[in-house]
């Protein structure tokens, strides 16, 4: 999309100044649109732009405009769809030529030139060409033959041998299948556009077409070139035209192993590792390259010539005369079909029988012309065979692969794959959700075929905190940066390396992300989506799985983050669901709390107090927490927001109950002391470690007072400051206690040192002072004291 051949215009830019139009767009506003076909092309003026693009069905960010860049260069000369979205980042003053104002202001020789720059760039989508560099692709562009058809002329039949490669460069072309041709890739008509190409894969091996190509417009415009003409463009020199020819042949060769599934969705890294393995074999006439029930030990990709795959053992088939068997009823010719054969009959008796087979009771009623030979042949250059031994190391071949032809194979071990795909289950094994404990070697493998590789440039967000997403992501290469919102300001909490993975709670759950990863170096990462895992794995292995993201999403609720896994397991398989409508109470203000809620799915609106605009909690995250541990009131009030609300609960019981006999006790205690680390970290201790807090929580008291009691009187020294826990306390008349808030992922209490927040400011003085007020205890409560050394920065 944007690009790097600023020559394509820049020649001309004297006289097509006075024709750029300034246009304004608004944030978030698409310029232009991915598919779409323009005539205009744009430069910024002022404003930044992000580029997207749709890869592996997802549109990903993979550039940024700003101020003097230009794209849509191609489409003021061609009618070719957008390669990619160009989406406002800011507000937008881009400045606008179409191809009007192109064909006013230029000469017929100044078009031409300019289309022929433009040539090379579309050069780009075409595999046989896109590795040569820009003055060989100029040469190619110069060779180029240009022809204009009308609309159902005959660009090629499907047994022409191709003799050239056509780019489309006007109009639109249509290619039929061979009716009898059984290959999914030519079951449907396909419709080809400007930028589009056809006859790649046979030009360098003298194929058949395997299509029907007419014209299905108008007027179409294609620019094509031959096999020899590709090698002249490399001079008159024979090294240079020898090495042409190779790099043309290595690129063929790379595209055509690509096309196999299972290597598509290899990273580029791991495809050249393959690649590297792979060589080119001959088979004469009549061999054969495997047999029906062997172990496949390769996979073959056809370069050139006719094999037929025949169902049966292939000395049954063929003899090195090329004579043919067929057994009693075997159907040799069916009536209607064509046959590429004259057939002689050397020994036997045959019918020819005019009507249909199926009406026909033969006399031995034990025969069926079920038993008739079936050898699908292949001819296109790319057809794969024995790509079963690459999920398989025990792989049996359900055919035989016969030569019809001399034929030119490429050849590669499965075992280049394997040591790809054993890798990858190792970093899928690693997941919990993936892990041995729940799934079959097997099982990983199958989910190993779906993953799909990413590259991320050095800077790119993979996810961003608070987007719901369905994907979770493996590194196979390079650094990322998870990082984190704190007081407004981007904090990297760690580094993530090769086998690090992270968003898999998003596979199970439609869970906000609850914290940014931003790729540090370049970045190649693997994917697996919920459909991925969903289509694969059976319903009992998806409870379990989903079991333990539950017990996963238990790391974002302070009380319960701690627990050992086998804990959380536990809990989670006695969560209750419940399902509310949209405006049913979940729970009100006056409710006494004894469950902690999970959304599980659909969103609730959460009022906080006397507040009257309510804040949306979405999938995974939490309410009920700072209240459960101390019977008081919700002080919240859960409305259903979606048409639909599942959640999640459990009680304090129901957490106990996953400790041993005589050690809730302690679990308790566990539960209350990560409470109250919470609340010291939310107060005073704000994006401290673990560690920080756990040493300065190891200085603080918690302190008990009944209705009544005096916590401190007025004009007292104070060297600490007083978090409140539970309870309600009481100051100049006003009541002092926690409220509720949304913070981070969860619903819970915002500790008050004082009355307010801000009078937190005076621990900063350089020595205690006295106490503006009293503090009484209004009901049976808890505040947590915490030495001003602690509060103070060293």
């Amino acid at each position: 999309m944007p690009s790097s051949h600023a020559q394509c215009l820049c020649g001309f830019w004297p006289r097509l100044v006075s024709c750029l139009k300034p246009t304004t767009f608004d944030r978030g506003q698409n310029i232009i649109t991915e598919g779409e076909v323009g005539d205009k092309l744009y430069i910024i003026e002022r404003g930044v732009c992000e580029v997207l693009k749709k890869l592996n069905d997802r549109e990903v960010t993979i550039g940024q405009l700003s101020k003097g860049a230009f794209f849509g260069e191609i489409a003021v000369l061609y009618d070719m769809p957008r390669t990619a979205t160009v989406k406002t980042q800011t507000g937008v003053i881009a400045l606008a030529l179409s191809r009007a104002d192109i064909l006013q202001q230029l000469s017929k020789e100044d078009l031409e030139r300019m289309k022929l720059i433009a040539r090379t760039q579309v050069f780009g989508s075409v595999p046989l060409l896109a590795d040569l560099d820009a003055e060989k692709k100029a040469k190619v562009a110069l060779a180029l033959k240009s022809q204009k058809w009308h609309k159902g002329a005959l660009l090629a039949g499907q047994n022409h041998i191709t003799s050239r490669m056509y780019i489309i460069e006007q109009g639109n072309i249509l290619m039929t299948p061979p009716k009898r041709n059984k290959s999914a890739a030519a079951e449907q008509e396909l419709r080809l556009g400007p930028g589009q190409y056809f006859g790649m894969r046979g030009l360098l091996f003298e194929a058949p077409m395997g299509f029907t190509v007419t014209a299905d417009s108008d007027v179409v415009m294609t620019l094509s070139i031959s096999y020899q003409e590709l090698v002249n463009t490399a001079g008159e020199e024979l090294s240079s035209r020898t090495e042409m020819a190779a790099r043309l042949h290595r690129s063929i060769r790379a595209h055509l192993v690509r096309q196999i599934p299972a290597i598509k969705r290899l990273a580029d890294e791991n495809f050249q590792t393959v690649f590297q393995q792979a060589e080119e074999v001959r088979f004469l006439k009549w061999n054969v390259i495997f047999r029906q029930n062997s172990t496949l030990r390769y996979v073959y990709v056809l370069e050139s010539g006719k094999l037929a795959e025949y169902n049966g053992l292939p000395d049954q088939l063929v003899e090195g005369s090329g004579q043919v068997v067929f057994k009693k009823w075997n159907v040799i010719m069916d009536k209607d079909a064509s046959s590429e054969y004259v057939y002689q009959l050397k020994s036997g008796e045959v019918a020819v029988y005019d009507g249909d087979l199926k009406e026909r009771r033969p006399f031995d009623s034990k025969a069926s012309t079920s038993e008739a030979v079936n050898c699908p042949e292949h001819v296109m250059p790319g057809e794969y065979f024995g790509a079963e031994c690459l999920s398989s190391k025990s792989a049996i071949a359900p055919y035989s692969l016969v030569a019809l032809t001399d034929v030119t194979l490429i050849r590669f071990p499965p075992s280049s794959i394997w040591a790809v795909q054993e890798e990858q289950r190792q970093f899928l094994s690693r997941i919990q959700l993936f892990s041995e404990d729940v799934l079959t070697k097997e099982e990983q493998f199958m989910l190993v075929g779906k993953l799909k590789p990413w590259n991320f440039p050095a800077g790119r967000y993979i996810i961003q905190e608070g987007e719901i997403g369905d994907m979770l992501f493996i590194i196979e290469r390079g650094v990322c940066d998870a990082c984190k919102l704190l007081d407004d300001r981007e904090v990297v909490l760690t580094q993530l390396k090769k086998g690090a993975f992270f968003g898999e709670l998003a596979t199970m759950f439609d869970m906000p992300r609850t914290a940014s990863v931003r790729a540090a170096t370049h970045v190649t990462a693997l994917s697996l989506t919920r459909e991925d895992i969903s289509s694969l794995i059976g319903e009992d292995k998806i409870a379990k799985m989903q079991i333990l993201a539950k017990a996963q999403v238990f790391g974002s609720i302070p009380i319960l983050a701690g627990l050992t896994a086998s804990a959380k397991n536990t809990i989670a398989r006695r969560l209750q669901r419940r399902t509310f409508r949209k405006g049913d109470v979940i729970i009100d203000q006056e409710d006494t709390a004894d469950r902690l809620f999970i959304v599980e799915s659909g969103s609730v609106m959460v009022q906080c107090g006397d507040e009257e605009k309510g804040q949306l909690l979405l999938a995974g995250m939490s309410f009920g927490m700072d209240r459960l541990l101390y019977d008081e009131p919700y002080d919240i009030k859960v409305t259903a927001h979606s048409g639909e609300v599942k959640t999640l609960s459990c009680t304090v019981p129901d957490i106990l109950a996953s400790a041993g006999t005589g050690e809730q006790e302690a679990l308790e205690r566990q539960m209350k002391r990560a409470f109250h680390t919470w609340l010291l970290k939310s107060v005073c201790l704000p994006g401290e470690s673990d560690a920080r807090l756990a040493t300065a929580l190891g200085h603080c008291d918690v302190l008990e007072f009944e209705a009544g009691a005096t916590v401190f009187r007025e004009q007292e020294e104070l060297n600490a400051a007083y978090i409140v826990i539970h309870g309600v306390f009481e100051s100049k008349g006003l009541k002092i206690q926690n409220r509720a808030e949304v913070r981070g992922n969860l619903v819970s209490a915002s500790p008050i040192a004082f009355v307010r927040d801000s009078e937190m400011e005076w621990v900063q003085q350089p020595t205690p002072v006295p106490a503006s007020h009293a503090l009484h205890a209004e009901t049976h409560g808890a505040l947590l004291k915490v030495p001003l050394f602690v509060v103070r920065p060293a």
